[in-house]
């Protein structure tokens, strides 16, 4: 664990308030490694191919990857758990317009705002995928989707949901504690591997199917997942 070698061992413990569309709180235990097994020494010296991790480094994967983690939470209720909640008309759902229900939400009025939200925690490439060719089961066969679109009838526009969007009633995943391994590879990489279902490292090789590990780039506009973790 990155910090002075007193502090080794010990998890930095930060509860996030997921955003607006979550109903409860991810709390996440960072565990800060070198890409070995041992602490990194003070002062840090440099790792086989030359790269120096400094606690500088150290300290701004711990923070992005603290923040992805938490909204990446909030991606998956928007794409795979619950989806938006659809506009009801006299307390039913609403008839399909071009393909799309109309949703009703404070937060998300049109689809920039989904956009801009996913574009700010995953890679451009990663993105694309979830916006425009989410894979959803139908009628026992996998299709890719775009769930959320703008809409324009007679000159009304309205944020919609693809009707062939159907939630994952065999999502099982729990992300109410999550414990975090950031490992740099370099300024601009860094390795992030998500125990979730409330396991922790030292249980990991007997729950595989609760480690989540995905790569984390830092781009022009800040650090981004290179994937979407589910």
């Amino acid at each position: 664990m990155r910090a002075d070698n007193k502090k080794n061992n010990v998890p930095l413990i930060t509860t996030i308030a997921v955003a607006v569309v979550a109903t409860v709180a991810v709390v996440i235990l960072l565990i800060t490694m070198n890409s070995g097994s041992e602490p990194v020494p003070d002062p840090i010296t440099p790792s086989a191919s030359g790269f120096v991790v400094t606690a500088e480094i150290y300290g701004e994967c711990e923070n992005a990857a603290k923040e992805l983690v938490s909204a990446n939470y909030e991606v998956i209720r928007l794409f795979v758990t619950e989806g938006l909640p659809l506009k009801s008309v006299y307390g039913k759902d609403p008839e399909p317009i071009d393909g799309a229900y109309e949703v009703k939400s404070d937060r998300y009025t049109e689809y920039s705002q989904i956009e801009e939200l996913v574009k700010g925690i995953y890679t451009d490439e990663a993105a694309e995928e979830i916006l425009k060719s989410m894979r959803v089961s139908i009628n026992n066969a996998v299709v890719a989707i775009q769930p959320y679109s703008d809409h324009n009838v007679n000159g009304a526009v309205f944020l919609g949901l693809n009707t062939q969007f159907a939630v994952d009633q065999n999502y099982k995943t729990d992300w109410s504690n999550c414990f975090i391994m950031v490992d740099p590879q370099s300024e601009e990489k860094c390795r992030v591997t998500v125990y979730v279902n409330g396991i922790s490292a030292e249980e990991a090789a007997s729950h595989p199917e609760s480690v989540l590990k995905v790569n984390m780039n830092k781009t022009a506009d800040g650090w981004r997942l290179t994937e979407f973790l589910k």
